[in-house]
């Protein structure tokens, strides 16, 4: 097995280059990975999706009148081939939650992600017109989505699978399922007040000062 380190160049881990003089490095956090594989990889959905095919299988095969030995080898390939798949997807959620750091500075937002082809995205606060934060109650993990000036056009597939979903027009990078959102929330956004002055006012920002009481809810509430 080698022990090769593909980021080994970085100065930091989740920075390609070392900070200019003057930017000072806040707070770093990556995916939780059982909350990811559910909200950006969708495994719970696809889990129920197999289930009701599986279900559907051995409804027809009993109303066919198929012979139990039959039947049972037809279910059988296909609950492995289920199992295969999930396995497959939540292996996907592990590897991209493991090489996703997000790195936020007095600054700006770094997003290292990507397994084949990982790559750094550099989201200054100039950039930024303000940020909302999801909180997922099940797994006590939170997302933080930036909202992009209208000049500021960033590719869909450049940021997945740290993105906002459904925003295609516009997309929204994202620190996605985090731990200690509020923690983030709360540095990113006395970052951005400090950064643009008064040209960012903090009703443009959505600060978490309790958590949501539901999975999925917006807060909005402001600091």
């Amino acid at each position: 097995m080698s022990d090769h380190d593909d980021f080994a160049f970085e100065p930091v881990p989740g920075i390609p280059a070392n900070l200019p003089e003057g930017e000072i490095l806040l707070w770093q956090g990556s995916p939780e990975w059982r909350s990811f594989a559910v909200q950006a990889f969708h495994v719970r959905k696809l889990a129920i999706y197999f289930a009701i095919l599986l279900t559907w299988l051995a409804v027809t095969a009993w109303y066919d009148g198929r012979p139990a030995g039959e039947a049972l080898v037809v279910l059988s390939s296909s609950a492995l081939a289920t199992l295969a798949c999930l396995a497959l997807v939540i292996g996907l959620a592990w590897g991209y939650a493991r090489s996703t750091i997000y790195s936020l500075t007095n600054r700006r937002l770094i997003i290292r992600h990507g397994l084949a082809m990982p790559m750094a995205l550099n989201i200054p606060f100039a950039q930024v017109d303000s940020a909302d934060m999801i909180h997922h109650a099940r797994s006590g993990t939170g997302s933080i989505s930036l909202r992009l000036k209208a000049e500021t056009r960033l590719a869909w597939l450049s940021l997945w699978p740290s993105q906002r979903p459904w925003h295609f027009r516009s997309p929204q990078p994202t620190l996605r399922c985090i731990a200690e959102p509020e923690k983030a929330a709360n540095l990113l956004s006395d970052a951005m007040v400090a950064a643009e002055g008064d040209a960012i006012k903090r009703s443009n920002i959505s600060v978490p000062l309790r958590p949501a009481k539901s999975s999925g809810a917006l807060i909005t509430t402001t600091a």
